[in-house]
């Protein structure tokens, strides 16, 4: 077989399936590191309740372009550029960490809009 004598080894997902071939291949090194990173994240109870409570806030500003506008309202006075908040990707660790560090940036942002608009309810996750 003529790609058979072309192909060395094959560098796969890790699920037990994906090594069934009849070729060497190897787990992807990424995919490993993902895998890694979310069991040491989700075994953390604090950690897991941070990145739930983030995703509420994320979750309202979503949902309301009227939310976003009055986010961008508050940037430009408190010195932060006008970026936009980063929704995570459960299956993507550094989106996770993308969208920690956006909501850092814009803290101050995300604190006038609570004091003046309201809450966001993050009631329902605990504390």
């Amino acid at each position: 077989n003529v790609i058979e004598n072309k192909i060395h080894m094959a560098i796969r997902d890790n699920a037990a399936n994906m090594g069934a071939g009849n070729f060497t291949s190897l787990g992807c090194a990424a995919h490993t590191l993902q895998l890694v990173i979310n069991d040491s994240i989700f075994k953390d109870e604090e950690i897991t309740i941070l990145i739930k409570n983030c995703r509420k806030i994320l979750s309202h500003f979503k949902k309301s372009e009227q939310a976003n506008r009055y986010l961008n309202q508050f940037q430009e006075p408190s010195g932060l550029p006008k970026h936009a908040l980063i929704q995570d990707v459960e299956t993507r660790w550094n989106s996770t960490y993308l969208k920690m560090e956006r909501l850092f940036e814009q803290k101050v942002a995300i604190n006038l809009y609570m004091a003046e608009r309201g809450g966001i309810d993050v009631s329902t996750v605990e504390e």
